[in-house]
């Protein structure tokens, strides 16, 4: 299980859920939501150090084996990790076990160590890359507590994150970047669910990014969301929602009388078609046959 693979699913979830009206996972879906604000609230404050050299939420693989990073720094000679946790209500710590609502669930810290000592350490000795690892959760309920916490735990409280990026601020330069970890990224999610079976049942429209509500009528080139208030370039919303179309499909392959079907026809074929000589100019989508195309500007990414 991956935070990589949580966020695409909420996006595809946050699809279904304005399209379907058979939608039965309102439940999962709340529950991605909280985790996706908690990882918002740490990126946030991360951002407001731009001496820290970060990358957020990359998939990584190691014989085998994948895993993925929330945040991941690189300071001196230290490359840390934070993996942001929200819990919806306190937590209980006894004899190593973690309890929730009196249920026991998972101890985070199991899955860190896991990240750190076996995965990410095996990577980076793979591609003869020296760092020390440090990997840390971030609290990010503060209406949340940790009972039976011991101090020397790797857990940051949110409201302690900043003072801690300070110290880390300070650290020297390195002589690697993220940019060096960053090739080193799986680009394959094996993991996630796609729904091709619903495409031709889903309702029409376009998507908003923001909320994922399906946008009203146009003015002129824009749409205005009526439920969020963001607007956007109307070209930039067909592509967008082009990538959606690929990402609840489960492909790159694109049938484009399938996606003008799935966008309710707001352009006209001849506009569409401008469109699709765009994308193949700056490379967002290449010509397969026929009717059909293949997008290369995608939100995941096919073996």
């Amino acid at each position: 299980m991956n935070r990589r693979r949580f966020h695409l699913e909420r996006i595809i979830l946050e699809i279904l859920n304005s399209r379907d009206v058979d939608f039965n996972q309102s439940k999962k879906l709340e529950k991605l939501r909280l985790g996706n604000a908690g990882e918002q609230n740490v990126r946030g404050i991360i951002a407001q150090f731009e001496e820290i050299d970060t990358i957020h939420d990359i998939l990584f693989e190691v014989d085998g084996s994948y895993f993925q990073i929330d945040h991941l720094i690189i300071s001196g000679n230290h490359l840390i990790i934070l993996d942001a946790k929200y819990y919806s209500s306190d937590v209980y710590i006894k004899n190593g076990h973690w309890y929730l609502d009196d249920l026991q669930i998972k101890n985070p810290l199991t899955s860190l160590n896991n990240t750190v000592n076996q995965h990410l350490k095996k990577l980076l000795y793979y591609h003869d890359i020296q760092l020390k690892i440090y990997g840390y959760i971030v609290w990010c309920n503060k209406n949340a507590y940790i009972y039976g916490l011991e101090k020397k735990l790797p857990i940051i409280h949110l409201n302690r994150l900043e003072e801690c990026l300070q110290k880390l601020s300070r650290h020297g330069a390195s002589m690697y970047t993220t940019a060096d970890i960053f090739e080193l990224r799986s680009r394959y999610n094996p993991f996630l669910k796609h729904y091709p079976e619903k495409l031709h049942t889903l309702k029409k429209g376009l998507n908003c990014p923001k909320c994922f509500s399906l946008l009203g009528e146009r003015s002129r080139k824009k749409y205005i969301c009526r439920s969020c208030g963001a607007s956007y370039h109307l070209e930039d919303i067909v592509f967008k929602n082009l990538q959606y179309y690929c990402l609840v499909k489960g492909d790159n392959e694109i049938d484009i009388y399938d996606f003008y079907k799935f966008i309710d026809k707001p352009i006209s074929v001849r506009t569409l078609n401008d469109y699709l000589k765009k994308w193949i100019v700056i490379n967002k989508i290449k010509y397969f046959k026929k009717r059909h195309y293949y997008l290369l500007d995608s939100l995941f990414f096919t073996k």
